[in-house]
């Protein structure tokens, strides 16, 4: 079965037991101007660790492509101080 899970926002991730587990949160209703949005959990996504650093691999890849076609910007970091 295929199923598309559309997700606003992502909340926790952890790792136990060799499984990563990583929550996913939809928006529970359009806030009103100014005020902060409320997400509720849609569900939850649970994978081995290999296919944890896949998908990471994966991301950075499309996130690369992404900023060489200038559609997304690479933030500056700051030295930190000594």
């Amino acid at each position: 079965m295929n199923k598309t899970v559309f997700v606003d926002c992502i909340g926790n991730i952890a790792i136990a037991g060799g499984v990563a587990r990583v929550e996913l949160l939809s928006l529970e209703k359009v806030p009103a101007e100014g005020k902060a949005p409320s997400f509720e959990l849609s569900g939850n996504l649970a994978m081995s660790l290999d296919t944890l650093l896949r998908l990471y691999q994966g991301l950075q890849q499309v996130a690369e492509k992404l900023e060489d076609k200038g559609v997304i910007k690479k933030k500056e970091t700051k030295a930190k101080p000594n």
